[in-house]
């Protein structure tokens, strides 16, 4: 007895079919590399976006202890000028050298890009030294300095450069630090 085969199960899958394959695998394909674009790309705003959150309150943070540990707010130190783009703290004396001490914060322009930067001054007698400087890697729009009517209380105000998202308004972070350690 001679059996007989379907012609349809010895010839495999039609080429309709296949194609029908293929289709579904690019659009499951072609859904999976859309997610996890969207996903590194929500990763990677959300790391810069905590990046600037950290970078601002390191600065805030650094200004509060300057001018908690200052006892004046000065016209000059060596070049330095207090104005609205820089800002010089006396600190107390060095009482075994006799130097005078001061921070001072500057913003400073580079490539068309602003920066804010911390200098550590020594002073004794005509001579400047600057023992340390740091430079803050938060891009700026506008830095702003002021100091109380007294002289009690020193005010840096910025609005940071956001490159992620130009369009927007970024907003403006003002610290108001007394000096000396005096709540403002």
């Amino acid at each position: 007895m001679r059996h007989k085969y379907n012609k349809r199960s010895q010839a495999g899958i039609s080429l309709i079919e296949m194609l029908a394959c293929l289709v579904v695998l690019a659009v499951v394909i072609n859904l999976g590399a859309t997610l996890y674009v969207s996903m590194h790309r929500m990763h990677r705003s959300g790391e810069k976006s905590m990046e600037l959150t950290t970078s601002i309150k390191n600065i805030q943070r650094e200004f509060r202890q300057a001018a908690a540990k200052s006892c004046a707010v000065r016209a000059a130190a060596g070049t330095f000028q207090t104005s609205s783009d820089c800002l010089v703290l006396e600190m107390t004396p060095d009482t075994e050298s006799g130097a005078k001490n001061f921070i001072v914060f500057q913003a400073a322009a580079d490539a068309g890009k602003l920066y804010l930067r911390k200098f550590e001054i020594s002073t004794k007698g005509n001579e400047h030294e600057i023992t340390g400087m740091k430079t803050y890697v938060l891009l700026m729009k506008e830095v702003n300095f002021t100091s109380g009517p007294n002289g009690g209380m020193a005010v840096i105000e910025f609005v940071a450069a956001d490159e992620e998202t130009p369009q927007r308004e970024a907003p403006r972070h003002k610290t108001i630090a007394a000096l000396g350690g005096i709540a403002a």
